[in-house]
């Protein structure tokens, strides 16, 4: 970033990503750390040590750069000042003939989170609100400490939960759908238990013993209430409106807790990709000498993407459940949970971090799903083919959630 760009940055003053600090006693001010913590454990950000702000305006003082570096590198090294040391861009600049230290935060990886300081995470872990720092809540801090972990929260083997838990009509669905994709598979030949087994519904713990359904069997083929039994937050709500008059009520509305239908995820999904996808215009286009209807458009794909995303990365433990909205101008695809890598490598594609990889097998064993780290880069690449309005995801952090909207040009009127 050059000299320039950081001058404006200055003129705009603070926000969620940028935070200036005087430190004019070249040492690293006490309150720059709560920032540290905070940008590590959002989405990253840049701190200007050697700016000053006077009735809302920012400029830079000289300051001693050398003794603030040495002081700042002794302190980010010393776990009993912080947990982790994540930096690699701190640079001296020189703004307006004032020396200043510019330290660019990246967003900490999930095994390094929470960073925090002093020795205890409970009361030294920060996170970002627009332009301040705000301390984490012990539940906040927990959430954390959980998605460190190598293993998938979905391949846990529930105690006391077997078939009686399931729903026979969904299981029995997706066999169907799985023997119409793969009919030479000797999986068809086994019994439910040994099915799911395969696909990763039920587990078995060699070293225990202990058998039973998994999380991803109960979410993918339970039913709504011994769903809630173990997910007590877990909701799943489809919102449909056919018109833009404000205060108008949905015209179509699918619930999990509405008990017309089992509420588990494998019925959602298909309950709600009929109806997202209901009047797409389907294009025609020439093959040969005749017009051949094709079935599918790169539209209807990107739009199975971004259902099936909001299923695979959602975190069940969390505060607030599923929504997906459909209106004349735009989907949106919201669930718990924050991405588990950065916003743009997510979108780059090739990088792959789902929250629940089994649901994502079960998923694809009947042909739903692009390759592993592709999902959000088919997306923005079908919108760009489109000339639509960039998809735009959003995080939010209290409570953690992951908000997908697409955008429309003409409302449905698709062209390819």
């Amino acid at each position: 970033m050059e000299s320039s760009e950081i001058w404006n940055l200055i003129k705009l003053g603070e926000d969620a990503e940028l935070e200036c600090k005087l430190a004019s006693k070249g040492t690293v001010p006490k309150e720059m750390w709560y920032t540290y913590s905070a940008f590590a454990n959002t989405n990253g950000g840049t701190i200007l040590l050697g700016i000053k702000e006077e009735n809302g305006l920012f400029y830079p003082v000289d300051i001693d750069v050398v003794k603030l570096q040495k002081d700042f590198w002794d302190n980010v090294n010393n776990r009993n000042k912080v947990s982790n040391n994540i930096l690699q861009n701190v640079t001296p600049l020189v703004i307006e003939g004032k020396h200043i230290l510019k330290i660019v935060v990246p967003r900490a990886m999930r095994q390094q989170k929470p960073v925090y300081i002093g020795q205890n995470p409970l009361i030294g872990t920060y996170r970002r609100n627009f332009e301040g720092d705000y301390r984490c809540s012990a539940e906040e801090v927990q959430r954390m400490i959980a998605e460190q972990s190598s293993s998938s929260q979905d391949s846990k083997i529930l105690d006391s939960y077997d078939l009686k838990d399931i729903n026979t009509e969904s299981l029995k669905s997706y066999r169907k759908r799985f023997a119409n994709l793969k009919p030479d598979s000797t999986w068809n030949e086994l019994d439910d238990v040994e099915f799911l087994v395969r696909i990763g519904g039920w587990g078995r713990n060699r070293k225990t013993r202990e058998e039973g359904l998994t999380v991803a069997g109960l979410l993918m083929f339970g039913e709504e209430n011994t769903i809630t039994s173990y997910f007590p937050h877990y909701y799943l709500d489809y919102r449909e409106k056919n018109t833009e008059i404000p205060g108008q009520r949905w015209s179509n509305r699918i619930t999990s807790q509405d008990g017309t239908w089992s509420g588990n995820l494998y019925d959602f999904y298909f309950k709600v990709i009929i109806k997202i996808t209901a009047d797409i215009n389907v294009p025609f286009h020439l093959e040969g000498d005749e017009y051949v209807r094709q079935v599918e458009t790169r539209v209807h794909k990107a739009l199975r993407e971004a259902v099936l995303n909001t299923i695979i990365h959602a975190n069940y433990f969390g505060e607030t459940g599923i929504v997906i909205e459909k209106e004349k101008s735009f989907f949106r695809f919201s669930n718990s949970g924050i991405l588990r890598i950065p916003i743009e490598k997510a979108i780059s594609g090739g990088n792959s971090d789902p929250r629940n990889p089994l649901l994502f097998k079960m998923f694809s064993q009947i042909g739903l799903g692009e390759r592993s780290g592709y999902g959000l880069e088919s997306i923005h690449t079908t919108w760009r083919q489109q000339h639509w309005k960039r998809p735009i995801i959003k995080e939010e952090f209290q409570p953690e959630r992951t908000t997908l909207t697409l955008y429309l040009l003409h409302y449905y009127l698709l062209k390819l």
